[in-house]
C-alpha cells in the first residue's frame, strides 16, 4: 500500500492535523495560500494545529521555512507574520511583505476597528449544544490568568482603566447567530462576528453562553451536563484543561469511539476579513475570506448540517 493510501484510510480528523500527514510544506501552502487584493497582504488558510506561534517547541525550525517558501511563492524580501488565531484554530493567518504594511495593518485591526466595537472578524463553529437564543450581540471583557501552569481567560464584569490602558484586560464585541441546527443531536453551526481576536474570546463567549465549540478541550470542562442541560460550573478555576466530553450520538456521527475524544480539532474557522472603508483615516481595506477546511465540512456532513456557501478566493497561480 503507497502512502497516499495508507494516508486515506487515517481518520479525516486526524488528517485535519498537517502535523501527522503533510509531506511537503511547499505542496501545502501552495493549495491555501491567497493572494488579497493588495499585493503586500497573503493569507494562508491555516488548519487546526499549524503551529505557526513562537510558543511551540516547533517554531524554531518550522515557521522560518514557511516564510521562506510563502517568500518564494510570492517573490517577496520578506513575510512577516500577523497572528489573530492561537495553534489550535483553523483559518485565516495573515502574511505581509514589509514592515511599513505590518504597522498599518495592525493598527487597523487592533486599534481603529476594535475602539469602535465594529466587528471584522467572521468565524464559523460548530457547537455542541443548541444556543438559547438564534442571535445576540455582547460585550465581554477577560483577561488571562496562570491556572494549572496554563493561561486561560476568564471574565472580569467591572475592568479598571489601567487594566485597559496595560492590556491586562481585552474586550471583544462579539456577535453570534445561528446557521443550522440538528435538534436530534443538539448540535449547530453558528457564525460568529468580532471585533477583535486573539486568543480565546470566542471560545470564552460560547462556555459562558453554553455552548461549547465541538474540540474546545481547553474551556468545555466549565460546561457540564445535568439532566440533559449545560450549565456553567460555579468554581471554574478548579476546572484545568481536558479531553471534552461528548455524548455517544456526537461520537457516533463522528465514527470515534471515546477512548478518541482527543484527536477532535477544534471545530472554529476564521474565513473572512471584512475592513471595508467606515472611517476617513482608514489605513487599510481589505475584504477577504478563504473556503472552509475539508475536516470542517466533513464534520458537518457527518452531523447532517448544512454547508454554508461560499465565494472562494482565486488560487495563486
Amino acid at each position: 500500500m503507497n502512502l497516499s493510501a495508507q494516508t486515506n484510510r487515517v481518520h479525516y480528523l486526524i488528517r485535519a492535523n498537517p502535523f501527522k500527514t503533510i509531506d511537503s510544506i511547499a505542496d501545502f501552502i501552495d493549495k491555501n495560500l491567497y493572494l488579497t487584493s493588495n499585493k503586500d497582504i497573503a493569507l494562508l488558510n491555516k488548519p487546526p494545529g499549524f503551529v505557526l506561534s513562537d510558543k511551540s517547541k516547533d517554531t524554531k525550525y518550522f515557521i522560518p521555512v514557511v516564510k521562506e517558501t510563502i517568500k518564494q511563492k510570492l517573490k517577496w524580501s520578506n513575510a512577516l507574520r500577523l497572528p489573530f488565531l492561537t495553534d489550535d484554530q483553523a483559518g485565516i493567518f495573515m502574511f505581509v511583505s514589509n514592515k511599513n504594511t505590518f504597522d498599518l495593518v495592525k493598527k487597523t485591526m487592533k486599534v481603529t476597528f476594535p475602539s469602535q466595537h465594529i466587528p471584522f472578524l467572521k468565524f464559523y463553529g460548530i457547537t455542541t449544544f443548541i444556543p438559547g437564543v438564534k442571535k445576540d450581540s455582547q460585550v465581554i471583557h477577560v483577561k488571562y490568568e496562570n491556572i494549572h501552569n496554563d493561561l486561560l481567560n476568564f471574565e472580569v464584569l467591572n475592568p479598571s482603566k489601567n487594566e485597559f490602558k496595560t492590556n491586562k484586560v481585552l474586550s471583544y464585541q462579539i456577535e453570534h447567530e445561528i446557521v443550522d441546527v440538528n435538534k436530534d443531536l443538539n448540535v449547530a453551526l453558528v457564525r460568529f462576528n468580532t471585533s477583535w481576536h486573539y486568543g480565546d474570546g470566542i471560545l470564552y463567549y460560547s462556555i459562558k453562553n453554553l455552548f461549547p465549540i465541538l474540540g474546545d478541550h481547553r474551556y468545555s470542562p466549565r460546561v457540564k451536563t445535568i439532566l440533559g442541560k449545560p450549565v456553567l460550573v460555579a468554581k471554574q478555576r478548579e476546572f484545568k484543561p481536558s479531553t471534552q466530553v461528548l455524548s455517544q450520538n456526537i461520537l457516533n456521527c463522528l465514527q470515534i469511539n471515546d477512548y478518541l475524544r482527543d484527536v477532535v480539532p477544534l471545530h472554529l474557522q476564521l474565513y473572512q476579513i471584512n475592513m471595508e472603508k467606515k472611517f476617513k483615516k482608514q489605513s487599510i481595506v481589505l475584504k477577504q475570506q478563504v473556503p472552509l477546511q475539508d475536516y470542517f465540512k466533513q464534520t458537518l456532513k457527518n452531523l447532517c448540517l448544512n454547508i454554508p456557501n461560499e465565494d472562494e478566493l482565486e488560487k495563486i497561480n
